[in-house]
């Protein structure tokens, strides 16, 4: 039988979270742009919206993220959200037809510019 390898840090993740200010002005200018625009686009699926919104939110505040998610990413928690949500972004972008005039597009791009920051795989529909 098996036993489970703790991803290293977590303890210490998981007790630091909670207490975590939300991002600085400066950090949340770029998401706080990327989610009104979210919410500007009428293309998404609104489950997705909401999903979408929701894993921003996370990233602006921190604090507020249900520490399972933080089981599941260890400490990429930040970029594996933003990549979520990139990847549901791209998957309604090809729904709709993969519109480059679409709202979708250029959040799609936004997506991938944090993404190249944070150090995690892009779209290539989006470059």
């Amino acid at each position: 039988m098996s036993t489970l390898t703790p991803i290293p840090g977590i303890k210490a993740t998981l007790t630091a979270l909670p207490k975590q200010p939300p991002l600085s002005q400066d950090e949340a200018k770029r998401y706080q742009e990327l989610r009104a625009a979210v919410e500007r686009c009428n293309a998404y699926n609104e489950n997705r919206k909401l999903g979408i919104l929701s894993q921003i939110d996370y990233v602006l505040q921190p604090a507020t993220m249900p520490s399972d998610f933080l089981l599941l990413y260890g400490d990429e928690w930040r970029g594996r959200l933003v990549y979520g949500s990139a990847y549901l972004s791209a998957l309604e972008w090809k729904l709709a037809g993969r519109d480059r005039s679409s709202c979708l597009y250029p959040i799609g791009v936004s997506f991938n510019a944090l993404l190249r920051d944070l150090h995690q795989s892009t779209f290539p529909e989006f470059e």
